[in-house]
């Protein structure tokens, strides 16, 4: 039985990702409701342990700073993987002997690959994934530096963003 665990920073926006996973159960941990200390008494972990208590099998891995990266790689089951895109600069606080001890896998990415785009396109063929759901913002081409200034500034939630020429 698949069993995700979504985290973000906003419970509200978890929300709205959550309806994109359909029949799959699906629970959520929104930074913003953790206890005022988690960044340094590993809350995350915590809470992740609490709803996978043998571990994650994989954690996707969007964060941009801070601690959330080694506390979700901490909650990996023996021989999980974290993929990491986000580009984080916080430095793992996980020494490289508990990497190999559990044998976890990190993997960074630049962006989607080949792979991955052909399989959203299956998803998308077999109606398993809607494309307008996505979708949260539009601009006009005259727009498209309003478009990459709200992108960059992570003010408001945006998923993907289309500019129309």
């Amino acid at each position: 039985m698949s069993h995700l665990i979504l985290v973000g920073r906003s419970a509200a926006r978890l929300a709205d990702v959550r309806d994109l996973a359909r029949d799959v159960i699906t629970d959520v941990v929104a930074l913003e409701e953790l206890p005022a200390h988690w960044t340094e008494e590993g809350g995350l972990t915590r809470a992740l342990r609490a709803l996978a208590p043998q571990g994650a099998d994989a954690v996707v891995d969007f964060v941009p700073d801070g601690p959330a990266t080694s506390q979700a790689l901490a909650a990996l089951t023996t021989g999980g993987t974290l993929v990491h895109m986000g580009a984080n600069r916080t430095p793992l606080t996980l020494p490289m002997a508990a990497v190999m001890v559990n044998c976890w896998r990190i993997f960074g990415t630049r962006g989607c690959t080949r792979t991955d785009a052909q399989e959203v396109l299956t998803l998308l063929t077999r109606n398993a994934l809607e494309a307008e759901e996505l979708i949260t913002h539009r601009f006009p081409l005259t727009e498209a530096n309003a478009a990459i200034t709200t992108l960059q500034s992570r003010a408001e939630p945006m998923w993907m963003a289309v500019v129309n020429p």
